[in-house]
């Protein structure tokens, strides 16, 4: 459905989007500007996708709880699994620094295959084809120091020269 697409594209908006300086703070007037944008069934998955968070100290948790899941959860489930993908198919555990990439690569040593069950239990067979196929490249794949970044514990971005300050889109929008 239309929805779940939606909310994936933008799945991560409480936790790192930028609502400007007059909504900072509580959550409910964030809650209400996003509706207004996106309509409040797209907004009622954006509202629930933390909890659905896939991390080493939370995969297990959402595996037991499974079965328990209605269809809503599941859907959460799979929007929370395809973003965790994206991560997995750009290699980016092999670009951190060398504790990071440890780090996920025990992460998906220990507990890579609830990935995959995951994926089958939700009837998604591509999707664990998916991370059956990135799990593998991640695990045998070793990049020379060069490459990493030595000072980055987590992703980051390498902004290009071209980029602009949000500084200079705000005083634009103040001054057309």
């Amino acid at each position: 459905p239309a929805e779940i697409v939606a909310a994936g594209m933008i799945h991560n908006v409480y936790s790192n989007g930028h609502f400007g300086y007059h909504l900072v703070g509580s959550l409910s007037p964030k809650r209400r500007y996003v509706q207004k944008r996106v309509g409040p069934n797209v907004e009622r998955y954006l509202s629930r996708f933390l909890p659905f968070s896939i991390a080493p100290n939370t995969l297990l948790q959402i595996y037991d709880r499974y079965d328990s899941y209605g269809a809503f959860d599941r859907q959460m489930l799979l929007i929370s699994l395809a973003e965790n993908l994206e991560k997995y198919q750009s290699c980016e555990p092999l670009y951190c620094s060398q504790s990071q990439s440890q780090n996920v690569r025990e992460f998906l040593n220990d507990q890579g295959h609830l990935l995959i069950e995951l994926s089958e239990r939700l009837q998604v067979p591509f999707l664990a084809e998916h991370y059956s196929k990135c799990i593998s490249e991640i695990l045998s794949t070793e990049l020379p120091a060069e490459l990493r970044q030595s000072t980055h514990e987590l992703s980051f971005f390498v902004a290009p020269r071209s980029f602009h300050s949000n500084l200079i889109h705000k005083i634009k929008r103040h001054f057309p």
